[in-house]
């Protein structure tokens, strides 16, 4: 039996307000930037066929119900794979990396200046198609992916075999901050 697994995450004004009114956290350099991912995941490169097909379908989604198309951002590509290869390698499934961080946190130390963010994370379905769908039909995912106020995003898909869900597929959804 194939395993699946969903979860989802938003953060956005309300949540750097939250963390503003509570002072500075402490943070090591390690929390601060990307970790190194384990060597275990070196061969673990970007899937552009899979994240190509994944910012298509999205795409469709929204422009379905319309909206705006997403435009791809490497950065928050960077950040989606790191996570999806994290999560593979350490054998964990959440919003919270090994770190300690939230999908802020990880695009903050990308160099993602961003406004509003949120992420979606897939695991065990085989196709992109297979993915987009179960996160449409999740209303906290399908929130995320047809919100009109994101205008990039980030994708990833990683395969790791021998891991609990073999393939892992994350979605990062950012509005950039005007500095």
């Amino acid at each position: 039996m194939r395993r699946k697994g969903l979860i989802v995450f938003r953060a956005g004004l309300l949540l750097a307000l939250a963390a503003f009114a509570s002072g500075p956290s402490i943070l090591t350099a390690q929390t601060r930037g990307p970790a190194v991912v384990d060597s275990r995941a070196v061969g673990l490169q970007p899937d552009t066929t899979a994240v190509q097909e994944l910012l298509r379908l999205t795409n469709s989604v929204r422009l379905r119900h319309g909206l705006s198309t997403l435009r791809l951002v490497e950065r928050l590509n960077q950040c989606a794979h790191w996570m999806a290869a994290d999560m593979a390698v350490h054998g964990y499934f959440g919003h919270k990396d090994r770190l300690g961080r939230l999908v802020d946190g990880r695009a903050d130390a990308f160099g993602y200046r961003w406004r509003a963010i949120a992420e979606n994370l897939a695991g065990g379905q085989e196709s992109p198609q297979e993915a987009i769908q179960d996160w449409m039909d999740s209303p906290g995912h399908r929130r995320n992916m047809l919100d009109p106020n994101f205008t990039e995003i980030g994708l990833a898909r990683v395969k790791f075999p021998g891991s609990k869900y073999r393939e892992y597929w994350v979605q990062v959804f950012g509005v950039r901050r005007a500095d």
